[in-house]
């Protein structure tokens, strides 16, 4: 008899939170602000606190205000931002910062006179480290007609010059994406841009080296290492050196 009032109890206790969703979910748009911290509030009712003091302190680093929101930290993740007083951050998106394959810390490094652009929402998980150099550009487009875009973990996102990700763009873990060798080889240029074009689905343990120009709809498949060099829109890469396996692929999030 105890327990089955212990256990009525706490079905009481969470039926407001269930309520609370509900409601988030009439009033807020899929995908907002609102709805992710209401669901975080469902969901994590004592983490919740942290989670939306880590959420403005944040966007306060990277746009010097609190609102709007400009980063989402979920509970069991934080994210590290490193930004120099010259640097620019430009979000018409949102960073969520979510935990994948665990808790852990994502990583964001602006050096001095670098410009971060992002022109809609990403989401990062732990592991995840984006570093821009003095005078480097990233530009991210982030989620547009998918139902997300981002890194999924325990990558490492090096610029030295510049570099472009398109929208809706999906990334597994253990990834390497740079523009440069960073170090200097004798007769060789030392950065070339990299691009990574709109829906392009990235697998876990690839690197993207400096001059690599994945176009749209391209899948790499996993532990492929892709160079400098060109490749038809919605074909499958892979391999050491990545070449085009197949063409005219369609994939979907």
């Amino acid at each position: 008899m105890t327990k089955q009032i212990i256990i009525g109890h706490i079905l009481t206790i969470s039926r407001p939170f269930d309520v609370i969703k509900q409601l988030a979910k009439r009033i807020f748009p899929e995908y907002s602000t609102g709805r992710m911290l209401v669901s975080i509030l469902a969901a994590r009712p004592l983490a919740f606190p942290m989670t939306l003091l880590q959420s403005l302190y944040s966007t306060w680093r990277l746009t010097g205000r609190f609102l709007p929101f400009r980063c989402v930290v979920f509970p069991d993740i934080s994210l590290k931002i490193t930004k120099a007083k010259s640097a620019h951050a430009n979000l018409a998106g949102r960073i969520i910062v979510r935990p994948c394959l665990g808790s852990g810390v994502a990583r964001l490094v602006l050096s001095d006179k670098s410009k971060f652009s992002l022109l809609g929402d990403f989401e990062i998980g732990q592991g995840v480290t984006i570093s821009l150099s003095g005078g480097a550009a990233l530009v991210v487009g982030g989620r547009h007609a998918s139902s997300g875009s981002g890194i999924t973990a325990d990558t490492l996102v090096m610029i030295e010059k510049q570099m472009h990700i398109g929208k809706d763009v999906i990334v597994a873990w253990g990834c390497t994406i740079t523009d440069s060798d960073w170090h200097e080889i004798v007769g060789a240029e030392r950065a070339i841009p990299t691009r990574i074009g709109d829906q392009v689905w990235v697998a876990h343990g690839v690197s993207i080296l400096k001059g690599a120009d994945i176009p749209r709809g391209c899948v790499v498949a996993a532990r492929s290492v892709v160079g400098a060099r060109s490749f038809p829109e919605c074909s499958l890469i892979a391999g050491t050196p990545a070449v085009v396996k197949r063409e005219g692929v369609i994939w979907k999030r």
